[in-house]
C-alpha cells in the first residue's frame, strides 16, 4: 500500500504548501524527514571544519589525534566503531608531541572503573563494545616519567614511575575529551589539550620520539589537522 508521501516528489511549491497545510505538525516533521533526510547539518560543520586526513595516515587508531574522536564515531553520524570516550593525551602544553605508553583511568558514577593506555600518537578510547561509562565520570593520567637521558624511570624494584595527572572536574556530558581540551589551546571554550609535562618540566622529564613505525603523525598546528 503507497504511501500519500510518495506522490509528492514531483509536486508543485503551490500543491505541496497546500498539502502541508492540512498537515498536523507531527505529519509536517515526518515529510521534512522523508523529503529532506535525516542528517544533522550542526554535526555534519562540525566534522567538515575537522578537515581531511593526514596523508599517509589511514583511518584507524593512530588517525586524527586530538580531535573529538566521538563526533564521527557516535550514533550519528554512526562511524564504526562507536566510542565510549576517547581522547588523546601530548607532552606539554606547547607542542603536540604525543606521549605512548600512559594509563588513562576513568571512574563512572556507578563504581565503574576502566582503565586505558595510550598508543604511539598519544591516542586512547573505549568502544561501546568495551565500556559503558555512567555520566558524571572522574578522569586521571598515570603520565609516565624519564630522565634527563631518555630512560625510564624505576623505583628500587624496577617498576616504571609514573606520576598522576587528576582532572579538577567532572565529565557530564562530552564523550570526545577534545570537545573540552581542543587543539586551540586555552581559550574561551577550551582549557588547552591534555598533557603531562609543565613547560618546567619539559627538560627534565623528557619524552622519547614518536617510534619511526608509528602510523600516526601528530597535529602540524593549533586547530589542525595532523601533518
Amino acid at each position: 500500500m503507497s504511501s500519500p508521501l510518495t506522490h509528492l516528489a514531483g509536486a508543485s511549491a503551490s500543491a505541496l504548501g497546500g498539502y502541508v497545510a492540512r498537515l498536523g505538525a507531527g505529519a509536517v516533521l515526518a515529510l521534512g524527514l522523508v523529503l529532506g533526510g535525516c542528517g544533522n547539518p550542526v554535526i555534519d560543520a562540525e566534522i567538515e571544519a575537522l578537515g581531511g586526513e593526514a596523508e599517509g595516515v589511514a583511518p584507524g587508531e593512530f588517525h586524527r589525534p586530538g580531535q573529538p574522536c566521538a563526533l564521527c564515531h557516535n550514533d550519528y553520524p554512526g562511524e564504526d566503531p562507536l566510542m565510549a570516550v576517547a581522547g588523546t593525551v601530548f607532552a606539554d602544553p606547547v607542542s603536540f608531541h604525543p606521549v605512548e605508553g600512559a594509563e588513562v583511568i576513568l571512574y563512572d558514577a556507578v563504581g565503574q572503573i576502566f582503565r586505558k593506555e595510550t598508543n604511539c600518537i598519544g591516542n586512547f578510547f573505549w568502544t561501546r563494545d568495551e565500556a559503558d561509562p555512567q555520566f558524571p565520570f572522574a578522569v586521571e593520567v598515570r603520565c609516565p616519567t624519564y630522565n634527563t637521558d631518555g630512560t625510564p624511570k624505576t623505583d628500587p624494584t624496577g617498576k616504571p614511575i609514573f606520576k598522576v595527572k587528576a582532572m579538577g572536574s567532572w565529565v557530564s556530558r562530552d564523550r570526545s575529551c577534545a570537545g573540552c581540551h581542543s587543539l586551540t589551546g586555552r581559550q574561551l571554550d577550551s582549557t588547552g589539550w591534555i598533557y603531562c609535562n609543565t613547560q618546567q618540566e619539559a627538560a627534565t622529564n623528557p619524552y622519547p620520539p614518536i617510534a619511526e613505525t608509528c602510523a600516526g603523525k601528530p597535529p602540524r598546528q593549533k586547530g589542525a589537522a595532523s601533518e
